[in-house]
């Protein structure tokens, strides 16, 4: 039978740097959901016409909340495009999510995710002068309502 000896001592941190967290417990103010959940994508082709906007209103199922961290606006040609995002508030009024423009794609991305509960909508204006075939995408995750509220409360 071998035998095993084990030692503890503390180091007590000198110098300058990065200082040691090792040894704490660290809490999120993020909120951490660990039950189900399920892939959100929303793909949509949209037709804009020369100098005109278009808007899209896209619903979201019922007791669920999709937390999206990617939005993507592209077309085939090297024309202005602006993306002006909105979600749909519990008050019944639209409040602006974001608006960004740029040639050819508009990449739009939130590390943190955004949270959507019934539904929001895309308004993409094409300052260019030719019609043109607008691909939208929105990615992220989807769950329950309840269980959001719940990881949030906790």
């Amino acid at each position: 039978m071998v035998q095993i000896s084990r030692k503890t001592f503390t180091v007590t941190p000198t110098g300058v740097g990065r200082p040691d967290y090792s040894q704490n417990v660290e809490l999120s103010v993020e909120p951490e959901i660990r039950s189900w959940q399920e892939e959100y994508q929303h793909f949509e082709e949209i037709a804009v016409a020369a100098g005109t906007s278009v808007t899209t209103e896209i619903p979201i199922t019922a007791q669920t909340v999709v937390i999206v961290y990617d939005f993507f606006l592209s077309v085939p040609r090297n024309v202005l495009l602006h993306m002006d995002l909105e979600f749909y508030t519990a008050a019944g009024a639209w409040a602006t999510i974001i608006e960004d423009s740029g040639y050819q794609n508009v990449p739009i991305h939130y590390s943190r995710g955004f949270p959507l509960f019934r539904k929001y909508r895309v308004t993409i204006t094409n300052y260019g002068e030719v019609a043109v075939r607008c691909r939208f995408s929105a990615h992220g995750t989807v769950t329950e309502e309840n269980i959001y509220y719940g990881e949030i409360v906790a």
